[in-house]
């Protein structure tokens, strides 16, 4: 475990940034230990949504791995779809080939929008 990296054993838990990480992007595992990134295709395996933001790769991140969390949207997504990562840590609308990361809560209707989003453990890509 990297120092200083903390498990709570619930929710959250703490990584170290492996670069600059938006608050509530869609994150995934880095190139080191329990390090996170922003997903930067729709394919990569998110792992939650950094609930704090982190400004340059060493600093710690909360990251939101089960339960509803807020999210960016990348456009208009529509209430109880699920949604996958885009190249920029933000939320879309799921389409065939994507990996899903959780399903909207609430309706996005432009960029950047902040929505709630159940997180959704998925291994499969949507069909």
């Amino acid at each position: 475990m990297v120092a200083g990296a903390v498990d709570y054993g619930g929710y959250d838990v703490t990584f170290a940034s492996g670069a600059a990480v938006s608050q509530y992007g869609c994150v995934k595992i880095g190139s080191a230990d329990m390090t996170v990134i922003q997903t930067a295709a729709d394919t990569d395996i998110s792992v939650g949504f950094a609930q704090t933001a982190a400004t340059a790769s060493g600093e710690y991140v909360e990251v939101r791995h089960y339960g509803v969390t807020r999210a960016i949207a990348s456009g208009a997504i529509s209430r109880g779809t699920r949604v996958a990562p885009d190249a920029s840590g933000k939320v879309k609308t799921a389409a065939t080939g994507d990996q899903v990361c959780g399903i909207a809560l609430e309706a996005a209707g432009a960029n950047n929008d902040l929505i709630r989003v159940l997180i959704e453990r998925s291994v499969d890509i949507i069909a």
